[in-house]
């Protein structure tokens, strides 16, 4: 799992930080709580890397109001009532899955990986668009 942040500078911009962490071994809630206390703690991005990363992205989403990435989500796994939320949200998914239709109209619909963390970023700041080949 990812986290993003925008954390601001003194020059008046931002910088993206991105934390790779693991629910398995590291103190997510933690990490989570120290982010909250940043100046701009919305500004904060759950991506999951993984299907069984899904439901703890979605419940610290909407309990923190972040905004979050799902890794091929199985729509019958995740809290109904918390993927409707009303929440910036990026969806990774084959591009021959049934459920596309269902999940664009919850997020924004990706199929490759690279554009998937790309557009998390996005949600954060303006980053520019992806070169061929990248």
């Amino acid at each position: 799992m990812k986290i993003f942040n925008s954390i601001p500078l003194a020059t008046g911009g931002t910088e993206i930080q991105q934390h790779q962490i693991s629910l398995a071994t590291d103190d997510v809630q933690t990490l989570i709580q120290r982010l909250l206390q940043a100046p701009n703690p919305h500004e904060t991005i759950l991506m999951a890397e993984h299907p069984t990363e899904n439901q703890f992205v979605l419940e610290n989403t909407v309990r923190h109001w972040f905004g979050y990435g799902l890794y091929y989500p199985d729509v019958d796994q995740l809290d109904q009532n918390q993927l409707h939320a009303d929440f910036p949200k990026i969806i990774l998914l084959n591009p021959n899955d049934p459920m596309i239709e269902t999940f664009t109209n919850m997020g924004h619909v990706v199929f490759d990986f690279a554009e998937y963390q790309h557009q998390i970023a996005q949600l954060l700041s303006w980053v520019p668009p992806l070169e061929d080949g990248d």
